[in-house]
């Protein structure tokens, strides 16, 4: 629509089932307009990354969604339950600290969002130390399973990660991360 002619970079291990791809292309930056600081020697090269599981979890749901830049167009996509199945998945069996997940936690946890429990116990199913188990979600189990969790982060580590990706309050508030603080929000998830 625009004339842009993107490189594509497979990226994908040939084993396994979430395939990744970039889409490269230095002029994105004609077209959009940014609202950070760039440095003059910048050559704006904007890297898009693609990742689709091939094999996903059952039991997700989806939604419509109408959205209206560029333009006017709706897209199929999974419910906020789910979407918080899938980040609550990668909290509890990602193998080391993505401090954009505990983010997004916080996130999900201020929007008062309860995950799709019945799509999170296949994905544990799939993948991860519950692999096989046929574990059955329940809020009880996932509140058991983040704090366990919470109790194995290095929260330096984890601040560290996510503070690259933030900007003004977002940034200050990676502060108050803490056991406690997660705590708080994995209780509060709890009386939801």
């Amino acid at each position: 629509m625009y004339g842009l002619s993107c490189n594509v970079v497979d990226k994908s291990a040939a084993d396994s089932v979430v395939k990744a791809a970039f889409l490269k292309d230095n002029s994105f930056g004609k077209v959009l307009v940014f609202n950070h600081l760039r440095g003059t020697a910048d050559e704006q090269v904007i890297k898009i990354k693609l990742e689709i599981d091939t094999n996903p979890p059952a039991a997700s749901c989806t939604e419509r969604v109408v959205l209206d830049f560029p333009y006017v167009f709706t897209i199929h996509t999974q419910d906020l339950p789910s979407l918080f199945a899938g980040k609550c998945h990668a909290l509890l069996c990602r193998p080391y600290i993505k401090g954009r997940d505990w983010f997004d936690f916080a996130w999900y946890a201020a929007q008062r969002v309860l995950p799709n429990y019945e799509h999170l116990g296949y994905a544990l199913d799939q993948t991860g130390p519950w692999q096989g188990q046929k574990t059955i979600v329940t809020l009880p189990w996932l509140i058991a399973a983040l704090s366990a969790k919470i109790k194995t982060i290095d929260w330096e580590v984890a601040r560290a990660d996510a503070v690259r990706f933030l900007h003004g309050v977002q940034k200050a508030g990676v502060d108050a991360w803490s056991e406690v603080f997660f705590q708080a929000l994995i209780d509060r998830l709890a009386k939801s």
